[in-house]
């Protein structure tokens, strides 16, 4: 059979069958916007839904931190004057510590230090005062190296003082909660090894400080 034959062939089949072919293809045509047309309709709508939860839940997020903050400003508003000057020295201690003993660390590091301060306010094995805590001494030492050095100088307008500063008033007005070295309550400097290290369980290093609980 030459290629003509087979041409005629195929056109006598096509036109025998062209019944069959036009209902294949209306059913293939209602198939089309019957399923697939309609789930990507419906794709595209739960997309949409989904953005828009999104986007309500980033909203509602806001509202809480909103609210909570207005709580805290207005709890901060009901204190008395005493209270509030104690408040203001407790931040002072705090941002103190920070700025003496990891003035030249990093954020992280200035974190740590304020959560080991804090960290043993919460314990009775020490005061339960910021100030108590910072300033207080044993028989032959001061528990913070710095407040044993004498008096010293605060640079206000330095990026470590303003950083201490925020992370203090962060801590103790905002009520913020951080989790950099967990229970941790004592820390030396790296070039340093005090006896009572070895007795310590240390939780992790962070710049020139390693941190123990």
């Amino acid at each position: 059979m030459n290629a003509v034959n087979v041409l005629l062939a195929i056109q006598n089949y096509f036109e025998q069958h062209h019944n069959l072919f036009l209902r294949i293809g209306s059913i293939f045509f209602i198939l089309f916007f019957c399923l697939y047309v309609p789930y990507n309709l419906l794709e595209r709508q739960n997309e949409e839904f989904t953005s828009v939860i999104f986007a309500y839940e980033n909203k509602n997020k806001e509202l809480i931190q909103q609210i909570n903050r207005m709580s805290r400003e207005v709890k901060q508003l009901r204190l008395s004057y005493d209270e509030k000057i104690v408040l203001i020295r407790e931040v002072d201690c705090l941002a103190q510590n920070m700025y003496f003993e990891a003035g030249i660390e990093s954020k992280a590091g200035k974190l740590a230090v304020a959560e080991v301060t804090m960290n043993r306010v919460k314990s009775s094995e020490f005061p339960n005062t910021v100030c108590e805590v910072v300033y207080q001494r044993t028989k032959y030492t001061c528990q913070f190296s710095w407040v044993c050095e004498g008096p010293k100088f605060i640079y206000t307008h330095s990026i470590a003082w303003k950083d201490s500063i925020q992370i203090a008033q962060n801590i103790l007005i905002s009520k913020k909660k951080y989790s950099t070295i967990g229970d941790a309550k004592y820390f030396h400097a790296t070039y340093v090894k005090p006896e009572w290290a070895a007795r310590k369980k240390i939780v992790r290093r962070i710049g020139n400080h390693i941190f123990y609980n």
